[in-house]
């Protein structure tokens, strides 16, 4: 794998290098000469789509005459800012007399030379290319001599005759060109040949733009507008290839110009000459419809049957935006149509900008096609057809490099039956609101058997996809045999027979169907080699049901009967349920759980609750016997006594204080109740009456305290404490 690494890099290093030269084309000087009467074209190369790196192209435009000069009008301009430029010279020769340097993204330039010549020079850099620049070129008449005019704007009541005299050419222009005009208004003027002649007339360039307020420039064959209109250019567009050219029927010419209210135009530059003929007939000059152009980040938007509208990635044709995610939803206005896509323009970044089209609203919908990279020519440039009334467009971009985007005319056209269907064969059909019936076999009316070895089909197709398409049979009398492998009707969901199977049916029956999705249902009839029946008449009809679902051979619609059949299942799961607990009440035996357990004065609570009622029972535990020495310690048996004669103290396992405590006295603290000791403790036997006070140092009679506090208790013979736990632990 080593030995072939090497060579790899240096193979891919030397096209890195040599591709580009070679792909650019344009390094020689070009001499190209300029015309009063027509416009010329210039463009990077590869435009609309990106340049190569390290170009170097230079064009040298010359004047028809020596007096005239030179006119440049960019109608596009995308570069890498500041590495890729344009420059104009105004001289034969680069280097001298620098007029200007372009780059960036811009449109709408106007430049003149001074003398004869202008010389044009673009260059690029080895980095990043864009989609580069176009303009037209021309020669212009001197102002001196008259043969170049502006003209003012007047009024229809004011209009302006221009009378011709001589053959010569004459150039108007409105009398702000080159600079932008202001106003929001309607211009007119006259030309008169004279009896006898013609015009000859050419519009060199407009730079207007065709939108919601139209302006541009419209010719009539006549003196007045209501003559026969020879054509309007309103867009710049419709010059970007060169100049719209019209000749008169007679010696008069009327102009009309509507100027916009934006004040970012300069309007037109025109050409005409008086001739002794008609002019010979030339090309209409392309129709420029009232479309819209959406260039925003996503939108909703109808598709008409007569104009295409276009969508645009953002910004086009400047660059789109890194991290664009924008979605366009285009619906037909008449829900009976399909939408087809067409593209102008396609330049992506191909490894990671993307845009997807959809057949219907969602993405759900089957992926009809993934854009990217970049389409050279108008023959390579993808079309895209829905099946029903909608379609989806998604473009996503990364963050890395953004190119110009895609260009793509939308519109509303008339479903084409699908290539799948053998029109020799299939009968089309197109369903109404009114019943339409079908038959079997052509002699079914005399009731007479379809033939063996039958085959015949039958698509049915809808206005629009939501419509609902119900099918009744009538009369259907088949030959009957297991899963209907004989003689049998089969019906697709769509216009061919690897669409989903809808239904199969044979023997005798009244069924009917009802169909929801798509515009298309196709339904086939087959008969084998030997038995025959009647056959089938079959009347279909829309509906104005806006059901969704198939029905079966109830005739009620899916959802209908499965709407029914879940509220039945809701009843019977809840009365299960109801009848479950009532049960459990009655049969199940009753419960107890321990709540909780208080102790107070040596005795506990034990709640039992039962599930139908709770109760407290209270469970009594054998009675402590009290102690003589105080409330103030209380421990289960066996009893501890702290001292007296005979017995061995024991420390208890907390502190005490049982100072000026006296026998019998009640304690007014809460006593400290302890749980009883693990281990088995052997009762002493009792000592008697005289024992027990003779321990204790007490007589009978005495009402001494319990404890001699003042004698000393001789601790280490106290053994450990004992051990206990908390009935809680």
């Amino acid at each position: 794998m080593d030995t072939y690494q090497i060579p790899y890099v240096r193979i891919a290093l030397f096209l890195a290098v040599t591709i580009p030269s070679v792909l650019s084309q344009c390094n020689t000087p070009v001499h190209l000469y300029a015309h009063h009467g027509t416009s010329e074209t210039i463009t990077s190369p590869n435009y609309p789509f990106n340049y190569p790196s390290s170009s170097d192209c230079q064009w040298l435009i010359q004047a028809e005459s020596s007096s005239s000069t030179i006119g440049v009008v960019f109608s596009f301009i995308n570069t890498e800012s500041f590495f890729d430029k344009i420059r104009i010279y105004d001289s034969n020769t680069p280097g001298a007399n620098l007029l200007t340097t372009i780059f960036g993204s811009t449109t709408n330039r106007y430049y003149e030379s001074t003398g004869e010549y202008l010389y044009i020079r673009f260059t690029s850099d080895n980095a990043v290319e864009k989609s580069g620049f176009s303009l037209q070129y021309f020669s212009l008449f001197s102002t001196v001599i008259g043969q170049r005019q502006g003209l003012p704007c007047y009024a229809l009541s004011n209009r302006h005759t221009i009378t011709l005299t001589v053959t010569l050419s004459i150039q108007q222009t409105l009398s702000t060109f080159p600079d932008t005009y202001s106003g929001n208004d309607y211009c007119y003027w006259l030309v008169d040949t004279g009896a006898g002649n013609f015009l000859n007339i050419s519009i060199l360039v407009t730079d207007d733009e065709y939108g919601t307020n139209p302006g541009g420039l419209t010719v009539y064959d006549g003196n007045s507008a209501s003559a026969t209109v020879l054509g309007t250019v309103s867009d710049k567009s419709q010059t970007e290839s060169g100049s719209v050219v019209f000749g008169t029927s007679q010696q008069y010419a009327f102009f009309v110009y509507h100027r916009q209210s934006i004040s970012q135009y300069r309007g037109f530059l025109l050409s005409f000459n008086k001739v002794g003929s008609p002019p010979a007939q030339v090309a209409p000059p392309p129709t420029i419809s009232p479309s819209v152009v959406n260039n925003t980040c996503g939108n909703e938007l109808l598709s008409s049957d007569n104009i295409t509208n276009y969508v645009t990635s953002p910004n086009y044709p400047l660059d789109y935006n890194s991290h664009s995610s924008c979605v366009w939803t285009i619906r037909a206005t008449n829900e009976s149509m399909v939408i087809q896509l067409t593209f102008e323009a396609i330049n992506m970044e191909s490894c990671c900008d993307f845009l997807y089209v959809y057949d219907g609203e969602t993405a759900d919908y089957t992926l009809l096609g993934t854009i990217t990279g970049n389409y050279y020519n108008s023959s390579g440039l993808p079309v895209y057809r829905s099946t029903g009334s909608a379609l989806r467009l998604h473009f996503v971009s990364d963050e890395r490099t953004q190119q110009t985007g895609f260009k793509v005319g939308f519109l509303s056209i008339p479903p084409e039956i699908p290539s799948c269907v053998d029109q020799a064969t299939t009968t089309i059909l197109n369903a109404s609101y009114s019943v339409q019936t079908f038959e079997s076999h052509p002699e079914f009316s005399t009731s007479q058997n379809y033939n063996n070895s039958y085959e015949i089909s039958w698509l049915i197709v809808k206005p629009k996809e939501s419509d609902i398409l119900s099918l009744q049979f009538t009369v259907f009398n088949l030959e009957y045999s297991m899963n209907c492998v004989f003689d049998n009707v089969t019906i697709y969901k769509g216009a061919c027979s690897s669409d989903p199977l809808a239904k199969t049916m044979c023997g005798s029956l009244g069924d009917s169907f009802t169909y929801s999705t798509g515009k298309f249902l196709l339904v086939r009839f087959k008969t084998d080699i030997s038995v025959t029946d009647r056959g089938f008449s079959i009347s279909y009809v829309l509906l104005n049901s806006t059901s969704t679902d198939d029905t079966s051979s109830s005739g009620l619609p899916d959802y209908v009967r499965y709407t029914i059949a879940g509220v039945f299942t809701a009843i019977f799961v809840i009365g299960t349920l109801c009848l479950c607990v009532c049960c459990c009440r009655k049969l199940c035996p009753k419960t107890a759980s321990l709540k909780s357990v208080a102790k107070s004065d040596m005795k506990r609570n034990l709640i039992l609750t039962n599930t139908n009622k709770p109760k407290t029972i209270k469970v009594p535990r054998k009675k402590m016997k009290r102690s003589k020495y105080g409330n103030k310690v209380t421990i289960d048996d066996p009893k501890f006594p702290l001292a007296g004669p005979g017995i061995t103290p024991v420390a208890p396992p907390f502190p005490l204080d049982l100072k000026d405590k006296v026998v019998g006295e009640k304690s007014t603290d809460t006593p400290k109740t302890l749980p009883p000791i693990k281990e088995k403790k052997v009762r002493k036997p009792k000592k008697d009456k005289a024992e027990r006070i003779q321990s204790d140092g007490l007589s009978e009679d005495s009402s001494a305290t319990i404890l001699d506090h003042d004698s000393p208790i001789d601790f280490a013979t106290i053994p450990p404490p004992f051990e206990y736990k908390t009935p809680f632990g």
